[in-house]
């Protein structure tokens, strides 16, 4: 669980955002299929399972009625071991794909891919979100959220490496990832606050297809508009991209600076 006690805790933290998200209707609206890689105990996918919505209607004398209807949506809970998950009462409309993520386990293509603190664990990394993004609907949303194991508190750097976990992941890396591997970075949601280890992304299948990552340079990404502008301009002013100089947004809205 590295940063979590007991996946109870885990379901909590991925709340904040479900929240946000849910808060989008048209997003909410527009998808059908969601798969949640790395999914535990299933609680995250449950949510999506059972997510609902506010069906207003009016009759014709004027009266306007609410009832709240399920979503209803298609969904997956992969994970290598799904001893854990409660079969029984899971929402009929979840289905259990005993499978690692790393490798090809969908039946269809879908929406929405949600992976919340698994991704760090990903032997493949790069090959990983290329499968990924062959398992998308064209403007399918993925969401990353994964723990730094480099942070500072109270001004100091701590280091920490967890079991399994081969790689100190950072924005700019999983940026350059995602972006040579088809993800539009450019229209894209990023947030790490300061002094807290966890990193979110957010990010839509684009129409580029993965790219070789030996012959993708910053440039290349910056060419196909894979990056947003805070990005480019460290790029050209610099020859290398500054993690102090790019500005994201949230799914808040607000705009954050990416700090450690």
């Amino acid at each position: 669980m590295d940063l979590f006690n007991n996946e109870h805790q885990s379901h909590e933290h991925s709340l904040e955002t479900l929240h946000l998200i849910n808060r989008y209707e048209d997003f909410m609206d527009s998808i059908s299929s969601v798969a949640d890689m790395g999914c535990g105990v299933g609680a995250d996918i449950t949510w999506w399972a059972t997510a609902e919505y506010i069906e207003i209607t009016e009759d014709t004398n004027g009266n306007v009625y609410e009832t709240v209807r399920k979503r209803n949506y298609k969904c997956y809970a992969v994970d290598k071991n799904t001893s854990a998950i409660d079969k029984e009462n899971l929402p009929s409309n979840v289905n259990v794909i005993s499978s690692d993520f790393e490798r090809r386990s969908l039946p269809i293509p879908v929406d929405m891919i949600w992976c919340h603190n698994s991704f760090q664990y990903a032997i493949n990394p790069l090959s990983t979100l290329r499968l990924w993004n062959e398992q998308m609907n064209e403007n399918g949303m993925l969401y990353i959220c994964i723990p730094y194991q480099s942070t500072y508190q109270n001004n100091r750097l701590v280091l920490r490496s967890n079991s399994f976990n081969y790689y100190n992941h950072n924005f700019l890396s999983m940026v350059y990832m995602l972006a040579v591997n088809g993800f539009d970075c450019c229209d894209a949601y990023f947030l790490k606050r300061k002094e807290n280890p966890w990193l979110h992304m957010a990010v839509y299948k684009s129409h580029h297809a993965p790219m070789d990552p030996a012959q993708t340079s910053w440039y290349d990404l910056a060419e196909k508009n894979l990056i947003n502008d805070s990005m480019k301009n460290s790029l050209h002013k610099y020859g290398y991209v500054r993690q102090e100089d790019i500005l994201y947004a949230w799914l808040d809205k607000d705009f954050h600076y990416v700090e450690d």
